[in-house]
Parts: structure tokens; C-alpha cells; sequence
């Protein structure tokens, strides 16, 4: 039987914790596996740049694992550089493929000191709290690259990890059956000829099994030379440049042109095997199986020097060269996540007239569900915790309504976002998010509002005057006489209440960056069309004497210009703004969906309608931004109560990773 060797190189950079919920001890193990079988760790190394650090357990392998040296995490926001490598082999059945996808697995380990009582004295301390699992795709044309090691929402971190994997070699091996048995007679092929001669028809195939084998191995030859040769030119490494093995021809043309028979021979083009060799001829069999078995080793060299290249080049360039696939992937997460994110820009006048986009979406998101877009392998290390299904794909709609093409501003400066809890919620909710964009943007100050904890029963206007309060007390204390920028991000009754203190920050309005909404009620729930919902509002208002659901049902007053939203929309501070985006979903009942775009809604004609219109008009008057984005999202809901009474969309703008990754990945120019 044909076997396909493979090479996994893990280089792991570092660990950044962002979130974790426990201090203590962690390490990081790996394994790689395929189709039953697991790679074996053989060699791991350390790089130069690596500080020797006091390490309770050095890095080790045995015969599945490899597993990092363990380190202490005892603060948010720690990093800890690790700089360790291992290279995985593994062999895989090359009949009749040899393509193999294989599985990436990665486990977070912990020892939590504060229930041991201090240092681990024994390894099964350790526990697994989390993994990681994805799938490295086209192994046999060669896979470098950067992979962002994340784990669940519960373990917020962040591993820098590369991987570097190609195929190796082909080997034809005895089974396990026929070595057990080799005095009986077996119909299986005992040597590399009757190999060849079976699989080939009688050699009648034997260029196309020449080309899918061979072909392939040079091939990926050729390609790990490409690459390492414009490594050694981004990183100036001259000297492991001129070490570069020159890639042989196939053993049957050197046969040919050492031989006198090319005098003979009048081809045009490609030399084929039948011009060379007559296949009918037993002599020649065995010449032909000899020739490949040749190539196989020629080429397996060549890549086994090159691979030795590598190596000591992440060896003594491991954080450049983290970076350049870094770079690369920033631009192929993008593309990937394309697959579900449209985008559409809308020259426009005003900003008050939106596009009646719900069923179009709808109808588009469904489609993608039922028959995934086939595209181009964008990744070839797929997280399987963002991309396992496409069934379950969060769809993204953006328009971008533009007035005049915004200014391209390249600032490096500190900047402030402050994240706005909504009804009846705390500071946590937003801990996702705010996990997320730190991820995307580490230099930034992050302020999880508090200042309204246990009040969103109460006023609106008080709730603007406390969030003002909070956001100048940290710029006092933080950000003292920095510049700086200001965002606000605030989901359901938070955007409203950013919204209420920003007049109460004029001081600061030209710090004033980016708003975002995540499915506020920018006009209350009068275009709300769910009976649950109303009779929901009424209860609270009624038994919980809430005042703040009043004024978002627009009844704190008998004439809706008289109404705290009303009088909210002709306040100044939207118009600061130098980047606004508001969030909606149309599957979300708790917030109507113009409401949450702050759009005119064109299919009501009644009085009340022209004067929400004019509200609309009244929160664009003066804009300092020359475009608006509304973004409209399309979950999969599963059958809940949430969901039965509305609720589910709601709350998954802040429990959806998808989204989260999609909004930092591909709306990342609004915080630069």
C-alpha cells in the first residue's frame, strides 16, 4: 500500500489573556490527527529570542502530545511570550488520494492555585478548560500560516500561533495483514513494481499516476522554495537565500537525456513517460517503478532542506515572521467573512430616507443557508468554532449612506470606548464585546458604563447626566491632558442613554469619534407590531412604575412633541460624530426596525408617522459625518421561549461570536 507522509511545524509565539475567569497555572497542549490516525510530535525546539523563565513543567512531547512549558496568569490583559515549536509527522493511506484534511487541536490546561492551595504538586492538577479544534485544509500544495488560537467566551484568550505544514514523501509499505501472513499467498501487491502495475492498469496509466504523484511532489517543492525564497527577501536573510536546493528534473527525462536513445526521439513539448520508456517491456517496468522511487527520494530531499530552512528561520525570526503571516491573514479573514457580509454604498442627500431591505435580506440569508456559497478556500486553517456550518451562518447586510466621501484621517491617538449596558442590565453584558474589540484594539481605553446599575426604571435625562458623570471622572483620571477620542457603543436602551448624556459633554464634542447602536430605540416603539411586546411595555409600566419605558413608549406626554424622544431629537450631539452606525435586526420584536435605523418608515401615512419623520430629520440636522451605516443582521434562531416571545434577536447582538468577529474584522476603519 502507497503511504503519504506528512509535517506539521506549531510554532506558538505567545498567550495574551484578555478574560480569563481564573489565575493560576496554564500550559498549552497539541495534538494532530486525521481520519483515526495521530501525528507523532518528534522534535521541539525553542527560539532564540526565547527568555529562559522559571517554569513549574518545562515544554515536552510524548507519543500524541506536545505541550508547552507552563506559565502564571494572574492579571487581564497579561501576555505571556512563550516561543516554542514542535514538528508533528504523520502517515496517512496515498491510495487512492492522498488529499487529507487534518484536525488542529488545541487545550487549554489549568491548574486554579486558589483551590490547590498553591503550586501543583502532581500533573493531573491540570485540567483542560477549553478547546480549540480546527481543520488544516490542503496539507499537500503547502500551508503557512498565522492562526489566532481562540477558545469559548468563558476563556477569553488569545494564543499567536503559526503553522507550517506540507506534504514530505510517499512510501509504499507491506500491510500489517501481509507481513503477518507472508508465506500465504496474498493477491496484495508485495513489492513497488506490482504496485505500479496495479494501479496503473498494467502501466497503461502510468503518466497519469506519474503526474498526480510525482507531479504533485515537485510541485510542492516548487512552491515551499517560492516560499521560503520571499521570506528570506522580506526578512534580508541573504545568506539562508543562497542555501536554496535547486529542484531537479524528473529521473525519466535525466534518463533520457543521459541517454543515446534521445537521438531518436523527435518530441515537441512536454517529454512524456512513452517517450522514453516502452512500457510494454518487463525490463522496462522495472526501470520506470526504479525511475520513481528515485524522484520520490530527490524530492523528498529537496523538501526536507527546505524544511530545515524554515526551522531556522522561525527559530531566529519568530516574531517577524509571525507578523508577515499575521498581515496575510488579516487580509484572508476579511475575504472569508465576505462570504456572509454584504455591502452596499448609496449616494444620497439626506440621511433620513432608509430602503425597505427586510424580506430582501431574508430571502438572500436563507439562500446562502441552503446552498453554501462555493468560493475559493480563503483560509487554509479553518476555526471550527466561527466556521462549522454554514447553516448556521449569522448574515451581515451594511449600507453606507453617503453624502459625500468621508476623509481618510490616519491618526495614531489614545482613544476612549465606553460601552452602555440597556433595561434592567449591568455593566457584564457588554463584557463579550468589549472582549472582542480590545482583541482588535489593545492600545484603547475601555469603559464598561456602571454609573446606571439598578436605575434604568428611572428618568432617561438622569441616566445621560450619570454616564456623563462617569465618562468625565475616567477622563480625569485616565486620560488627564491626552489627546484622545471618544466612542460610545450602547445596545437597546443604552444607545439612548448615550445619546441623553451628550449634551452634557459639549465640552468634549470635538474628541467625538464613533456612535454605535446595537438595536436601540432611536424612536421608541411606535412602529412596534407584536401585541406580546405591547402588552409586555404595559405590565412594566404599570407595575414597575417605570419611567424610562414611558418615555421610550413615547406616553410621558400627551402630545409626541412634548415627549422626551422628541425633545432628545432635537438636542445636539449625534452631530458630532465622526463615524455613526447603527445596528438593527428585523428579526429583533423588542425594537422596531426603523427605530433601530433611524429611517423614515414610508408605508405609514397617519399623523403620528410625519411626526416621527420629523424626528428622524430633526437627529440628522447638522451632521458633522458625511455618511451613516445601517447595518441589518440576519440570525439563525433557534425554537426558545426567547424567540417565542421576541427576545432572541435581542440579545444575540450580545452573545454572538459571529457577529462580534465579523463587526471588529470588517468594520475596523470606524475606531482607527
Amino acid at each position: 500500500m502507497l503511504r503519504a507522509t506528512y509535517e506539521h511545524i506549531i510554532h506558538v509565539e505567545s498567550f495574551k489573556n484578555i478574560d480569563l475567569f481564573n489565575q493560576g497555572l496554564y500550559y498549552l497542549r497539541f495534538l494532530i490527527k486525521s481520519n483515526g490516525e495521530q501525528a507523532t510530535p518528534y522534535n521541539y525546539f525553542e527560539t532564540n529570542n526565547n527568555k529562559k523563565k522559571e517554569s513549574w513543567q518545562p515544554s515536552q512531547i510524548d507519543e500524541q502530545y506536545f505541550q508547552t512549558r507552563t506559565f502564571m496568569i494572574r492579571f487581564q490583559e497579561e501576555e505571556v511570550e512563550i516561543d516554542e515549536s514542535c514538528i508533528f509527522k504523520i502517515e496517512v493511506s496515498a491510495s487512492p488520494h492522498y488529499e487529507h484534511e487534518f484536525k488542529l487541536i488545541c487545550e487549554l490546561m489549568c491548574a486554579d492555585l486558589a483551590k490547590i492551595g498553591g503550586p501543583p504538586n502532581e500533573e493531573s492538577l491540570f485540567k483542560c478548560v477549553a478547546t480549540f479544534q480546527g481543520r488544516i485544509c490542503n496539507s499537500y500544495k503547502g500551508v503557512h500560516e498565522y492562526v489566532p488560537i481562540m477558545f469559548d467566551t468563558n476563556h477569553f484568550c488569545q494564543v499567536h500561533c503559526t503553522v507550517n505544514s506540507n506534504l514530505q514523501d510517499f512510501k509504499f509499505r507491506l500491510s500489517e495483514f501481509q507481513k503477518a501472513n507472508s508465506s500465504k499467498i496474498s493477491i496484495q501487491p508485495k513489492t513497488f513494481t506490482e504496485f505500479l502495475h496495479k494501479h496503473t492498469n498494467k502501466f497503461t496509466k502510468s503518466q497519469e499516476f506519474f503526474d498526480y504523484y510525482i507531479g504533485q511532489l515537485r510541485l510542492t517543492s516548487e512552491q515551499l522554495q517560492q516560499q521560503v525564497a520571499k521570506l528570506c527577501g522580506q526578512l534580508k536573510l541573504y545568506e539562508e537565500l543562497s542555501k536554496l536546493p535547486t529542484i531537479p528534473k524528473f529521473s525519466y527525462i535525466q534518463y533520457q537525456e543521459s541517454s543515446i536513445i534521445k537521438e531518436n526521439i523527435h518530441t515537441k513539448g512536454n517529454i512524456l513517460i512513452s517517450d522514453v520508456l516502452n512500457l510494454k517491456n518487463i525490463r522496462d517496468q522495472n526501470l520506470l517503478s526504479t525511475l520513481i522511487e528515485n524522484d520520490i527520494n530527490q524530492y523528498s530531499s529537496v523538501l526536507f532542506e527546505l524544511q530545515n530552512i524554515l526551522i531556522n528561520i522561525i527559530q531566529n525570526n519568530s516574531k517577524q515572521y509571525r507578523i508577515l503571516l499575521q498581515q496575510d491573514y488579516q487580509v484572508k479573514i476579511k475575504d472569508k467573512w465576505g462570504e456572509t457580509y454584504f455591502r452596499e454604498v448609496i449616494k444620497c442627500n439626506s440621511f433620513s430616507n432608509g430602503t425597505l431591505c427586510q424580506k430582501q435580506h431574508q430571502d438572500v440569508s436563507d439562500q446562502i443557508r441552503r446552498k453554501p456559497i462555493i468560493m475559493e478556500q480563503q483560509l487554509d486553517i479553518i476555526d471550527e468554532n466561527l466556521f462549522s456550518d454554514q447553516k448556521q451562518a449569522t448574515v451581515l447586510f451594511e449600507e453606507i449612506y453617503q453624502i459625500s466621501q468621508p476623509l481618510v484621517q490616519q491618526e495614531q491617538i489614545l482613544q476612549l470606548i465606553v460601552l452602555v449596558h440597556g433595561f434592567q442590565g449591568n455593566s457584564l453584558d457588554m463584557r463579550l464585546i468589549k472582549n472582542n474589540l480590545q482583541l482588535q484594539y489593545p492600545n484603547h481605553h475601555y469603559l464598561m458604563s456602571r454609573a446606571n446599575e439598578d436605575l434604568t426604571d428611572g428618568n432617561l435625562s438622569d441616566m445621560g447626566q450619570n454616564l456623563a458623570q462617569e465618562v468625565k471622572q475616567y477622563i480625569l483620571d485616565w486620560i488627564k491632558n491626552n489627546p484622545f477620542r471618544i466612542s460610545f457603543l450602547g445596545h437597546s436602551m443604552g444607545g439612548v442613554i448615550v445619546r441623553a448624556a451628550l449634551p452634557h459633554l459639549s465640552d468634549f464634542k470635538i474628541n467625538m469619534n464613533t456612535y454605535i447602536s446595537l438595536s436601540s430605540p432611536h424612536l421608541g416603539y411606535g412602529y412596534n407590531n407584536s401585541l406580546l411586546i405591547d402588552a409586555g411595555l404595559w405590565f412594566l409600566k404599570r407595575m414597575r412604575k417605570s419611567v424610562s419605558l414611558q418615555q421610550l413608549a413615547m406616553t410621558d406626554a400627551e402630545q409626541i412633541e412634548n415627549t422626551f424622544l422628541y425633545q432628545l431629537s432635537r438636542q445636539d450631539g449625534l452631530n458630532w460624530f465622526q463615524n455613526i452606525l447603527f445596528v438593527s435586526s428585523a428579526q429583533d420584536s423588542y425594537v422596531p426596525f426603523e427605530s433601530a435605523r433611524i429611517s423614515k418608515n414610508f408605508e405609514r401615512s397617519d399623523q403620528n408617522s410625519r411626526k416621527y419623520e420629523k424626528m428622524v430629520d430633526n437627529i440628522f440636522n447638522g451632521m458633522r459625518a458625511t455618511q451613516v451605516r445601517r447595518l441589518d443582521v440576519n440570525f439563525v434562531l433557534k425554537e426558545t421561549i426567547d424567540n417565542m416571545i421576541g427576545r432572541s434577536a435581542h440579545i444575540m447582538f450580545l452573545e454572538n461570536q459571529q457577529l462580534l468577529r465579523m463587526l471588529v474584522t470588517c468594520v475596523d476603519d470606524i475606531f482607527n
